[in-house]
């Protein structure tokens, strides 16, 4: 999932980089349309993570999913999410010189570094996450809270995403 919500992060650089993110930003009929199509994934992942029993782990605690779905799944979350266009827009620029000439190379070299260090910290989450996940497996009671908790906590971000106005 980290490299997901990364390759997302490079998207939205080179959204930045040729304008479409301003375009977001600018029109609230776009905008509106991304933060309900974002509400509506989270949502959506609520639901499955709530109906789901108790996960079937495989010995070393993962749970049985593929890359490409975790990847998809990263990479959908990011993309959706409108907070991180506008995000992108207003952060990379106050970090370029506008009076040398390659600007969209500038942004481009910032977006990588913002997605590798974002890798490097969500990686080591993640990798201190299956190191736990080892005794929390072990307890369908554990497993259930967490999904529950969960789903509950994607229900939250949908409602904030759907209630905010970051205009």
């Amino acid at each position: 999932m980290t490299l997901g919500l990364c390759l997302g992060l490079l998207v939205h650089t080179l959204a930045v980089t040729v304008g479409l993110a301003a375009v977001v930003q600018t029109m609230p009929s776009a905008f509106t349309a991304l933060k309900t199509i974002g509400a509506a994934y989270l949502v959506y992942l609520a639901w499955g993570v709530l109906r789901a029993g108790p996960g079937k782990l495989s010995a070393n605690g993962a749970p049985l999913q593929s890359m490409p779905r975790l990847v998809g799944r990263g990479l959908i979350m990011n993309l959706s999410n409108p907070k991180v266009a506008i995000f992108m827009l207003a952060f990379l620029p106050q970090f370029v010189d506008p009076t040398q000439r390659d600007v969209e190379g500038q942004l481009l070299v910032l977006g990588l570094v913002i997605t590798d260090v974002t890798m490097i910290a969500f990686g080591s989450i993640a990798l201190l996450s299956s190191l736990a996940s080892e005794r929390l497996s072990q307890s369908q009671r554990t497993q259930t809270l967490l999904q529950r908790s969960t789903g509950i906590v994607f229900l939250g971000l949908a409602a904030n995403l759907i209630s905010s106005d970051t205009r």
